[in-house]
C-alpha cells in the first residue's frame, strides 16, 4: 500500500523540486558562462552536453528525491501566471498571443498523450482469455514428454 501524503506535503515536495531544477540547471549555465568572459562562442558544445547532463543529474535526483510525495512534475513554466498578473497590474497582457501559443497547444497535446497512455496501457480485448493466449506448451518440449 502506498503511502497517503497531505496536500500541504506535495506542495511542499513541488515548490522544493522546482527551486532545485531551477537552481541547477540555470545554475549551471551561469556557472559555464562566467568563465568563458568574453570569448565566442561563450557556449561551446562540451558546455552544452555539461548543461544538459546538469539538467538530466538534477531532475533524476528529485524523481527519486521527491517522487513518491507528489509525482515529481517540477515545471517552472507557469504560462498563464505571470499573464494574468500582468493583466491585473494594469499591464499590456497579450491574450491574443497566449491562447493560440500556450493555451491551446497545451490542451491538444494533454488530450493527445491521454489518448495514447490510454491506448499504451490497457489491456486490449482478445478473443480469447489472456490465460490461453499467452501460455501454450512448446512443441518440442511436448514431443520430449511423449517419448519414454
Amino acid at each position: 500500500m502506498t503511502p497517503k501524503y497531505s496536500r500541504s506535503q506535495r506542495a511542499f515536495a513541488e515548490c522544493f523540486g522546482t527551486a532545485a531544477l531551477v537552481l541547477v540547471g540555470s545554475g549551471s549555465v551561469i556557472a559555464t558562462l562566467t568563465p568563458a568572459g568574453k570569448t565566442v562562442p561563450a557556449v561551446t558544445e562540451p558546455d552544452q552536453l555539461g548543461i544538459a547532463f546538469a539538467f538530466g543529474l538534477i531532475i533524476m535526483a528529485l524523481v527519486y528525491a521527491i517522487g513518491k510525495v507528489s509525482g515529481c512534475h517540477i515545471n517552472p513554466a507557469r504560462a498563464f501566471g505571470p499573464e494574468l498578473v500582468e493583466a491585473i497590474a494594469g499591464g499590456g497582457a497579450f491574450w491574443a498571443q497566449y491562447i493560440p501559443v500556450y493555451l491551446v497547444p497545451g490542451l491538444v497535446g494533454a488530450a493527445g498523450v491521454a489518448f495514447l497512455y490510454d491506448f499504451m496501457a490497457n489491456p486490449r480485448l482478445v478473443e480469447e482469455p489472456v490465460i490461453e493466449a499467452v501460455s501454450h506448451e512448446d512443441p518440442i518440449t511436448a514431443d520430449s514428454r511423449q517419448q519414454p
